[in-house]
């Protein structure tokens, strides 16, 4: 039998996004995780990246060149878990 895991120590961190020239980070301190985009004046942090696009979406205006997004994100809306 063989049994595999992975340490938790050597599990990469999540990758940097780019959405609309923008790019979305993996934030993770004083207990918060989430996603921060590098729009200036935006401090929030979101629940997911889905949430994310959808806050670039909103701040830039009407959606980027590949159209309307799926489903799925749109039902994400925006939810944003705290400030840094």
């Amino acid at each position: 039998m063989r049994v595999r895991w992975k340490d938790s120590a050597c599990v990469t961190p999540k990758k940097t996004i780019k959405y609309r020239k923008h790019y979305i980070t993996a934030y993770n301190k004083d207990g918060i995780a989430g996603w921060i985009i590098d729009l200036p004046d935006d401090h929030n942090i979101y629940k997911s990246h889905y949430c994310a696009e959808n806050a670039i979406d909103l701040a830039l205006g009407r959606y980027g060149v590949k159209g309307k997004p799926t489903k799925k994100r749109l039902k994400f809306g925006i939810e944003i878990v705290g400030t840094y």
